[in-house]
């Protein structure tokens, strides 16, 4: 039933995201891999619940956004790079309100995060990074989340109790 419901959730994502993929030059294609090994540092960050270092991975992905606005305008049609610049304008905005989290409640931080890695994914989907990415991606059925990760073993950032519900999607 769960790999149902994962089925059902992923599959149409999937679908649209391979429809519309945009190739880019093994240059651009570095640099959001790069963005993408963020996401699971960032997962890892998340899990140890080090504030410190949940701000310097955040101050680092922020960094990686800033050179990639500059790259993504040598894409060579305009809807790609307005495209590019959406995707990396929600997860900018998504790191700034976690920067800035003691203006959140608990519950409204965790949809941040949540909204954070869909982010994330819809860029590894649209850009065909899935084959390329060093993390894996998991999904959790009990709270629809998704994350990054290079562990074999799923740790979800979101809820840490739900300790057996993710399944490997990528």
């Amino acid at each position: 039933m769960r790999f149902f419901t994962l089925f059902l959730i992923i599959f149409p994502i999937i679908i649209t995201a391979n429809k519309n993929k945009i190739q880019l030059s093994p240059q651009l294609k570095n640099s959001y891999l790069k963005l993408l090994d963020q996401a699971s540092a960032f997962h890892k960050a998340l899990r140890l619940g080090d504030k410190n270092n949940i701000q310097k991975e955040i101050k680092q992905t922020q960094e990686i956004i800033a050179e990639l606005y500059r790259k993504s305008s040598s894409l060579s049609e305009f809807h790609f790079r307005i495209h590019s610049y959406k995707l990396l304008k929600s997860i900018e905005e998504q790191l700034s309100m976690i920067t800035h989290n003691h203006l959140l409640k608990e519950n409204q931080e965790k949809k941040v995060v949540k909204r954070l890695f869909n982010s994330f994914f819809e860029l590894a989907q649209v850009y065909n990074l899935t084959k390329d990415m060093k993390a894996k991606v998991f999904y959790c059925g009990k709270d629809k989340s998704l994350w990054f990760q290079t562990d074999r073993k799923a740790q979800n950032p979101i809820n840490p109790g739900y300790k057996n519900c993710a399944t490997q999607v990528l």
